[in-house]
C-alpha cells in the first residue's frame, strides 16, 4: 500500500522510497530497532523520521518510546520484554516535523524553533521561497476511523490516492 501511494504521488526522483524490513518478520518493529536496522542495511544513506507535531504535545514523550529487548528470554518478567530507547532515538536519528492544524509548539527566546526540547535533531520542514506548505489534518488513524463507518469507501474518497483506495478495497481492510 505505501509503495502505491508513494508511486502514484511522487516522482520517480522525488527522495522518499519504501522499504520492506519489517514485511517478512513475525512482528511489526519499534520504530528504533527499524531505523537502526535500515542504518545498518544502508550505511550511506541518511534517515529522517517525519513526525506531526501531534508527537510533540505533553501527552506524547518520544524519549520514552520503547524498542524490543533482545536480551529477553522467555522466563524472564513480562515487564522487561521492552526497553525504553526513545532517548537514543531523538539523539541518534533526524526528525523532519510537519505542523499539524491544532497542535502548537511553544516557542521561547532561548528555543526560538519550539524544538530544542524534545531532542537536538528536530527541524522544521522548511519549504523553499516562494512556495507554502498546503496544510492537513489527515492522519492513517482517520481513514481507519471513516472506513469503519457505513459507506466507509466513499468516506475515504480523495483523502488516500486512487490506488490505495482500490488496495483497501480489493483487500477488504480496515473492516
Amino acid at each position: 500500500m505505501c509503495q502505491i501511494a508513494v508511486n502514484t504521488m511522487f516522482s520517480p526522483d522525488f527522495p522518499i522510497k519504501v522499504s520492506d524490513a519489517e514485511c517478512f518478520g513475525s512482528e511489526a518493529m519499534f520504530t528504533y530497532d527499524l531505523l537502526s536496522l535500515l542504518r545498518e542495511k544502508h550505511p550511506d544513506t541518511e534517515f529522517v523520521f517525519v513526525i506531526g507535531t501531534d508527537w510533540l504535545q505533553e501527552d506524547t514523550n518520544i524519549a520514552k518510546w520503547d524498542s524490543k529487548n533482545h536480551a529477553w528470554k522467555a522466563g524472564d518478567p513480562e515487564d522487561q520484554k521492552t526497553i525504553i530507547t526513545g532517548d537514543k532515538l531523538l539523539e541518534e536519528f533526524h526528525f523532519l516535523v510537519v505542523r499539524r492544524p491544532g497542535y502548537e509548539v511553544t516557542k521561547t527566546s532561548e528555543d526560538p524553533t519550539g524544538l530544542k526540547r524534545f531532542g537536538p535533531k528536530l527541524h522544521w520542514l522548511d519549504m523553499p521561497d516562494n512556495m507554502s506548505f498546503v496544510e492537513g489534518n489527515l492522519s492513517s488513524t482517520e481513514v481507519r476511523k471513516r472506513n469503519g463507518l457505513p459507506q466507509g469507501f466513499t468516506r475515504i474518497e480523495g483523502l488516500v490516492p486512487p490506488g490505495v483506495l482500490a488496495y483497501i478495497k480489493r483487500g477488504g481492510l480496515y473492516r
